[in-house]
């Protein structure tokens, strides 16, 4: 997957061609038009990988596949913040137009704008959630720690928006659940930490305790105004355990890109 979604077009023509290679008469890829891949391949490819290389290599390589694309959420965050704080108590119209203020005017170029964060992570979770490996070594309980604890930053500081911001469920322009530079990180460390507490990572408590605290903050309304992904993907994490099949069948749910799960009768 990573070669697929390299930024240099031969890396990703080669990595399709190999792939369709192995799926022989069954490959859906259509060379005409490389370097695009459907993602049913996608995640017939993960499956078969899945089941050929089953263990603890392979599910660290996926968590830390999980972690590497959301690593940053934290930052993007705090950036998100400093944006939102020009228009948020904002009492002169002129203050928006760039003036005197360190915000940006330009977005940063995407370096690499074949990469799919979202697909790497959903893809890797629903493998990762028919894991039947339940004892887990120091460098995965670690992958799976940093994961948590990012992911419960994002909660806290969402949170505490909730319960302090006055009118916080009509604010939809500054909310964080629907900023396009935090959602992608945001869902693969909530679908991370589901994982994590299914595999049995450390204090999986402080995790689950945080997505109901945010829940709870929110209230009715305030969940109304959450992405639907991201509320979906908390419901599931405020309710996970290790092991537990309901958690299973909560995180492919949530992973929408995932054909089979989009698309049931596809596979």
């Amino acid at each position: 997957l990573t070669f697929l979604q390299d930024s240099d077009e031969d890396v990703r023509n080669a990595a399709g061609r190999s792939l369709s290679s192995t799926l022989g008469e069954n490959s859906l890829i259509d060379h005409n038009v490389m370097p695009h891949l459907p993602l049913m391949e996608l995640e017939v490819t993960y499956k078969r990988v899945g089941e050929r290389h089953h263990g603890s290599d392979l599910t660290l390589c996926l968590l830390s596949s999980i972690l590497s694309e959301c690593r940053d959420a934290p930052s993007k965050v705090d950036l998100a913040l400093t944006e939102f704080s020009y228009s948020e108590r904002c009492q002169d119209v002129s203050n928006l137009l760039n003036l005197s203020s360190k915000r940006k005017i330009f977005e940063a170029e995407d370096s690499n704008p074949f990469s799919e964060p979202l697909v790497t992570c959903q893809l890797s979770a629903s493998i990762l959630g028919q894991s039947s490996l339940r004892v887990c070594n120091k460098e995965m309980l670690d992958v799976m720690e940093e994961l948590t604890s990012k992911c419960s930053v994002i909660v806290g500081t969402i949170k505490a928006r909730a319960s302090e911001k006055v009118g916080y469920d009509k604010d939809v322009a500054h909310n964080l659940t629907w900023s396009n530079e935090i959602f992608p990180s945001f869902h693969g460390l909530l679908l991370g930490s589901i994982v994590s507490v299914y595999l049995g990572c450390r204090s999986p408590d402080t995790i689950v305790k945080g997505a109901q605290d945010l829940l709870s903050a929110l209230g009715e309304n305030g969940q109304r105004s959450v992405h639907p992904c991201i509320l979906e993907a908390l419901l599931v994490l405020s309710s996970a355990s290790a092991g537990n099949d309901s958690t299973k069948d909560g995180l492919f749910k949530a992973c929408f890109l995932v054909p089979s799960v989009c698309m049931p009768s596809s596979l």
